[in-house]
């Protein structure tokens, strides 16, 4: 796949992935707006390496590809937060940050 054509699966999945953040906000609470944008930023941020690649270390995944997921999915469902629901999104990015750190390319 060229990189032209990889640039336009990723950028017709990320319009998507918002749309469905917006269709969210709508129906479950405006406050999903919040996730949709962090998450917006966050994918580009890592994946571009923006800001010097600050946001591109093994904790920024750890983060952004397990707890913010989990997080981001119980809000969606129920639209708040509690405590339970910040431990599950700690286990996750802990989760993550175990297999970055197992995987022998990321040293």
């Amino acid at each position: 796949i060229s990189d032209r054509g990889l640039q336009s699966i990723a950028g017709g999945a990320l319009v998507v992935a918002v749309l469905m953040g917006v269709a969210g906000a709508v129906s479950v609470t405006p406050w999903l707006s919040a996730f949709v944008a962090f998450g917006v930023f966050i994918v580009l941020a890592y994946n571009l390496e923006m800001f010097g690649g600050r946001f591109h270390s093994d904790l920024w995944f750890a983060l952004a590809w397990g707890g913010f997921p989990a997080l981001t999915g119980y809000f969606a469902q129920t639209g708040r937060v509690i405590a339970a629901s910040l431990l599950v999104a700690a286990a996750c990015a802990g989760l993550s940050a175990a297999q970055i750190g197992l995987w022998p390319s990321s040293r």
